[in-house]
């Protein structure tokens, strides 16, 4: 039986309150620029760890998994311990999720384990958009409508009291605009959009038997970020650097230039897809193990 060690469930990385508030937790982040302001006292205690052991390294005892998650104990990231147990399934696991999700985020049951650590991706672009006048823009040579809706939001006044606020959302065939000056306005274009079944994902997840099994709930990719690493009872382990890569055009550039608002008045830069679960990098029982 794969034996999983959970670490840091009931307490997070002592990380300093008062920076990790200053943080903003994109994936847009200079990394190098971030860790060079965490004090050096504290800088072993920042990111999360996993580690997968194949049983050839435990003396024939199996595959093992060391679940190490680093988040500050306060607000949403918070993690609370999770005891499941579905008869209907035959399903007994156990794990923790983060306040507010209704499943397992990193845990095990008697046959797969999995953590994860957060990833650099970057599961978008923006667009530079050359606007004709207040309501039009230029793409692939034809003049387009923005397309505006309105959303009512309740606003909590000085007063103490809610009051409804018009909220107007423009897009264009990009996504949404988030900045505009004069006739140049700025878009983002987020990957799967489409992908709503995040909870379900976690689900299959946890009702795998089998690493193939556990794959397989992988694959439709309801999961937007985070490296996985898992074992099995089976002594299987495998890691995936998962989440929702734009399939850009690699003609127009490298990293940098995709992390940098790119021409959006033609449709080569216009991503549509993203890259299948095969296509990202993982591995499978390493000869290491």
């Amino acid at each position: 039986l794969s034996l999983v060690c959970l670490g840091s469930l009931r307490r997070a990385a002592s990380i300093n309150a008062e920076y990790m508030g200053k943080c903003n937790f994109s994936s847009d982040i200079d990394y190098d620029a971030r860790f060079a302001n965490i004090p050096e006292k504290l800088r072993d205690l920042t990111g999360s760890n996993g580690w997968a052991i194949g049983g050839s390294k435990t003396d024939g005892n199996g595959a093992k998994l060391v679940i190490n998650p680093h988040l500050p104990y306060f607000g949403f990231y918070t993690w609370y311990e999770v005891q499941l147990y579905v008869e209907e399934f035959n399903l007994d696991a156990y794990g923790a999720a983060l306040i507010g999700m209704p499943s397992l985020v990193i845990g095990f049951n008697d046959f797969v384990g999995w953590t994860h650590t957060v990833n650099v991706i970057q599961g978008w672009v923006n667009y530079r958009v050359q606007m004709v006048d207040d309501d039009n823009y230029i793409f692939d040579g034809a003049i387009l409508p923005i397309e505006r809706r309105e959303y009512p939001v309740l606003n909590l006044n000085q007063a103490g009291e809610l009051e409804e606020v018009i909220v107007v959302v423009e897009r264009t065939v990009h996504g949404q605009i988030y900045s505009r000056n004069g006739l140049s306005a700025l878009a983002n274009r987020r990957a799967g959009q489409d992908r709503a079944n995040v909870f379900k994902q976690y689900f299959d997840m946890t009702v795998a038997t089998t690493m193939d099994e556990f794959k397989e709930a992988m694959r439709p990719l309801q999961q937007g970020y985070f490296t996985t690493i898992a074992a099995s009872r089976d002594d299987e382990i495998f890691i995936v650097d998962n989440g929702w890569i734009p399939r850009r055009n690699p003609d127009l550039g490298d990293w940098d230039y995709w992390r940098q608002p790119v021409d959006g008045t033609t449709s080569d830069t216009l991503f549509t897809d993203v890259h299948t679960f095969d296509e990202l990098p993982q591995m499978s029982n390493p000869d290491s193990r």
